[in-house]
């Protein structure tokens, strides 16, 4: 696996920041949509991962699965988006899963390395139904090295700077996609991410 690297800060306008949580199930299916938007739209996807837990305090926003209403609304939007697009969509019987230890590896990588982590962590929950808050389960998908690393101080602090770096760009959830200092928030608006792309 590559070695640990700061992700860098692009500033190029074609250039699109994904601020996303693995517990989010919008977050899945715009990590699989993203490539598509960039190719059409000549731009580069450069992935942030962030804590929604801690974005969520800071932004004084609440979750959805506090909502019982919402929780089940979002059961039956997800389902109906997946088949749209035909991406899987499996839930998992943790749900919110605790992604703070699998979110910390991934601030720990940069490029190809964390996007090829992530979308296996990303099938692993929403196509396999796994539960990556399982100490076993998430060492036998990040592998020993980056397992031991992903509870280090410098882990947590990189999630916790893009974390508040998402929140004072503007950010208030997942998946919070950054064309410039434009924020696009939710994978719904990736449609209007691609337009403003191509002006």
């Amino acid at each position: 696996m590559a070695s640990c690297l700061k992700p860098s800060s692009p500033t190029m306008s074609r250039t699109i920041e994904f601020f996303y949580d693995l517990m989010s199930p919008y977050s899945h299916l715009a990590n699989w949509r993203l490539p598509g938007v960039a190719k059409r739209s000549a731009a580069v996807v450069v992935p942030r991962p962030v804590s929604l837990p801690e974005l969520l305090v800071l932004s004084g926003n609440q979750h959805p699965a506090e909502l019982e209403s919402k929780r089940d609304y979002m059961r039956r939007d997800l389902d109906a988006l997946g088949r749209y697009y035909g991406i899987p969509m499996e839930w998992p019987e943790q749900w919110p899963v605790n992604s703070s230890r699998a979110m910390a590896a991934l601030a720990l990588l940069e490029g190809g390395a964390q996007q090829e982590l992530a979308n296996e962590l990303f099938s692993a929950i929403w196509d396999r139904g796994e539960n990556i808050a399982d100490p076993d389960c998430l060492l036998a998908l990040l592998g020993d090295s980056l397992w031991q690393q992903s509870d280090s101080d410098e882990a947590r602090q990189r999630l916790n700077e893009n974390t508040r770096e998402a929140y004072e760009r503007g950010a208030f959830g997942v998946p919070s996609c950054f064309a410039g200092e434009r924020l696009f928030f939710g994978n719904e608006r990736l449609f209007l991410l691609q337009m403003h792309l191509n002006g």
